[in-house]
């Protein structure tokens, strides 16, 4: 029985990094997104300058 705990908690322990990973990930995602947008807003704002 011990075995199978200490298996949980190994488990457990792998979740948790998988689960800090994934929130990294996704944090990066969005400040690349992020990033996205403003690049984005800045090529609209260029382009309505050159187009007047």
């Amino acid at each position: 029985m011990a075995k199978a705990n200490t298996l949980k908690v190994k488990a457990d322990a792998f979740n948790d990094k998988v689960n800090t990973f994934v929130d990294k990930v996704i944090i990066l995602g969005s400040k690349i997104n992020a990033f996205g947008n403003k690049a984005s807003a800045i090529q609209r704002k260029a382009f309505t300058f050159r187009s007047r």
